[in-house]
């Protein structure tokens, strides 16, 4: 499931009431990286919400 969960919490419902994890990919890449992916989703994603500062947030948030 693409972007979730968000939070251990979800996790841990998700685990609860679904199934447990089985896999778990995760992409290491840099912060600019990052930057750059989700502006250029921005080109054609018709999102109002992917500026350079709500980017910069998000990939905080993802960070933490």
């Amino acid at each position: 499931i693409e972007g979730f969960p968000r939070a251990i919490d979800q996790a841990q419902h998700f685990e609860q009431t679904v199934c447990e994890m089985q896999q778990l990919i995760y992409l290491d890449m840099s912060k600019d990286l990052m930057q750059d992916r989700l502006l250029k989703r921005s080109e054609t994603s018709e999102r109002v919400d992917d500026t350079p500062d709500t980017c910069k947030k998000r990939i905080q948030n993802f960070v933490d």
